[in-house]
């Protein structure tokens, strides 16, 4: 989820900054969100300023949520869509269910647009377990992210990964 730029349809100018820098850090395989296809839906299908449905929009983290239950980008989206419009249609996310949501976010909108989404799926009936890890090495950004996170890390390579899914060791 980042509000880089995107791929998007054809016709809408983006250049695909958020694929590559997913590619480049071996994660290419993992689904993506970014402003291109975010400005393009909000333009073209919801005729929103361009920036309108970016962090800390909850649709930002709702379509990303949809790409990981395995909908194409544009699916999602509509659905994500259909739940801001307040169709509070189950089954669309059922799947999510008992989940466990961790977000590492560099950003105070980032933080936000992921515990709205989370809110709109408690509300619909669905356990969600949400963790929000803070990445920062500025101390000024820090403390704004202390307002949100549940924790705060100066960068990602210093989290623990054992520690913070402790709960899984016993399934290993």
């Amino acid at each position: 989820m980042t509000n880089r730029l995107s791929r998007s349809p054809s016709g809408y100018h983006n250049s695909p900054e958020a694929e590559l820098g997913v590619e480049l850090i071996g994660m290419a395989d993992l689904p993506c969100i970014g402003s291109g296809i975010l400005g393009w839906y909000a333009v073209e299908k919801k005729k929103f300023p361009d920036h309108a449905l970016h962090k800390p929009n909850p649709m930002h983290a709702l379509a990303l949520m949809q790409c990981c239950l395995g909908q194409e980008v544009l699916e999602a989206l509509n659905i994500a869509d259909l739940l801001l419009l307040g169709n509070r249609n189950l089954a669309d996310w059922q799947a999510l269910d008992g989940a466990e949501i961790v977000i590492f976010e560099d950003s105070v909108k980032g933080l936000m647009s992921v515990q709205s989404a989370c809110t709109l799926l408690v509300e619909l009936g669905l356990q969600i377990t949400l963790t929000m890890i803070g990445v920062s090495n500025n101390p000024i950004k820090r403390a704004a992210l202390e307002q949100n996170a549940s924790y705060i890390i100066k960068d990602i390579n210093q989290i623990s990964w054992f520690e913070l899914f402790s709960c899984y060791d016993a399934m290993l």
